[in-house]
């Protein structure tokens, strides 16, 4: 993982813990380079990060603002599991990977003809020990040809910026509703009739080729979709 992405992570993780508290100032940047043993660039691209994700408000002149975020696990943290060991009580368990031929519902959401075979990853994530998500992946081979189990652990859109040099372009999301199946309520631990958070996920590169199409369906009491929007200045 590039040296900026690991200082992003652990002044987050500082951010959620309460070490920099909501209003207060991180370090300067001169201050960060000397306490992390980081250049200029590193800490710069970690910043813009933590401002992207909604930690904090660049200010000019002033420094680098810490804005309000929960002390506890967000869907953030989950999808970005194992990268974020900092999210104490996240977890995820890879059940299987195979090859198919998607047909109906999934071919239509990747664009695919049934000749086109897809990645199958099903895995469920944890907090604290109790099951959350149940979710399905479907992954593009001919963008990321070799998965296992193991590496089927780290997120699509991490494995294709970090080990092939490829950018996520944008993903788009739908969140719905509905009752859970038998089989849901059993693995989630729900009680009949319960509703489960359904959401269908696509997330495209920046040549516009589709990487994956998920559908996560989360436990209702531990679902929460947090958004954040920030206008664009003017130039």
């Amino acid at each position: 993982m590039p040296k900026y992405q690991d200082l992003y992570h652990d002044l987050a993780a500082k951010i959620r813990k309460g070490v920099y508290k909501e209003d207060t100032w991180l370090p300067s940047e001169p201050m960060l380079m000397e306490e992390y043993q980081a250049g200029k660039d590193t800490v710069r691209k970690a910043l813009a990060l933590l401002q992207q994700e909604g930690y904090i408000q660049k200010e000019h002149g002033k420094g680098s603002l810490v804005l309000h975020v929960e002390n506890q696990p967000q869907l953030q943290d989950l999808a970005a599991y194992p990268y974020l060991p900092e999210a104490e009580g996240c977890e995820s368990k890879v059940h299987s990977v195979r090859l198919i031929q998607p047909t109906g519902e999934i071919a239509r959401s990747l664009g695919y003809t049934a000749r086109h075979k897809v990645w199958k990853v099903q895995k469920t994530r944890f907090i604290n020990g109790e099951p959350a998500v149940l979710e399905t992946d479907y992954i593009d081979p001919t963008i990321i040809p070799d998965l296992d189990v193991e590496s089927a652990r780290i997120p699509a859109w991490q494995q294709v910026q970090d080990q092939l040099g490829l950018d996520v372009g944008y993903s788009r999301k739908e969140i719905t509703l509905r009752p859970a199946t038998g089989r849901e309520a059993s693995q989630l631990r729900l009680k009949p009739g319960q509703l489960v958070a359904v959401v269908r996920s696509w997330t495209s590169l920046e040549d516009a080729r589709q990487l994956e199409y998920t559908v996560a369906k989360h436990h209702p009491e531990k679902f929460r979709y947090t958004d954040f929007l920030r206008k664009n200045r003017k130039a």
